[in-house]
């Protein structure tokens, strides 16, 4: 099996012997008497995190996606940040992009009236924050690799299922125990 490259949210695919329903109906149960793991279970879609006092800025959220296929099911699952991290995040981009046009727009200014450009010194680091930005999922994804681990465990378990021979990305959970995957 070839290692994908990692990804700022991975995903993975399971399938299930059980029908959406099923599934549903497991997941929302384990939701109500659970007091470490909050989230919502609707026929399409699954959703779990783990409650205020576990969580941390690295902690993962689980959004699953539920398709019926034949006698079980399909769960698509992806892996990403609380969605006010994930939104600062995009900000993050949004502002250096902005500032990186400002850049350019204000060093060709400069450049058209004999001026050194001396505003696209400013490139360099824009790009190295943006590198920078870029990187801060990995270590999320390392921090929060063991809540990881216990929400997709808690997944396959509850849904019966097994991993489809889809490729994860690196440093996604994968079978195991979180001691196994580390060293």
């Amino acid at each position: 099996m070839t290692e994908a490259l990692p990804r700022p949210r991975p995903t993975f695919v399971l399938a299930s012997s059980l029908t959406p329903e099923e599934v549903r109906r497991a997941v929302a149960t384990f939701l109500k008497a659970n007091e470490r793991i909050k989230g919502m279970a609707l026929l399409e879609r699954i959703e779990m995190s783990f409650v205020r006092k576990e969580q941390h800025l690295w902690s993962p959220q689980l959004i699953v996606d539920v398709e019926k296929g034949g006698e079980g099911c399909t769960l698509r699952a992806r892996f990403g940040p609380h969605p006010h991290v994930w939104t600062m995040y995009m900000a993050i981009y949004f502002v250096l992009g902005i500032l990186a046009l400002l850049a350019i727009s204000y060093g060709y200014s400069q450049d058209r009236v004999g001026e050194s450009p001396t505003a696209l010194y400013s490139l360099p680091v824009l790009a190295l924050l943006a590198a920078l930005t870029y990187g801060v999922p990995f270590i999320g994804q390392g921090l929060g690799f063991d809540q990881m681990y216990q929400l997709r465990n808690k997944l396959c378990e509850l849904a019966a299922a097994h991993e489809l021979d889809e490729p994860s990305p690196v440093g996604a959970p994968t079978k195991g125990t979180p001691e196994d995957a580390q060293g």
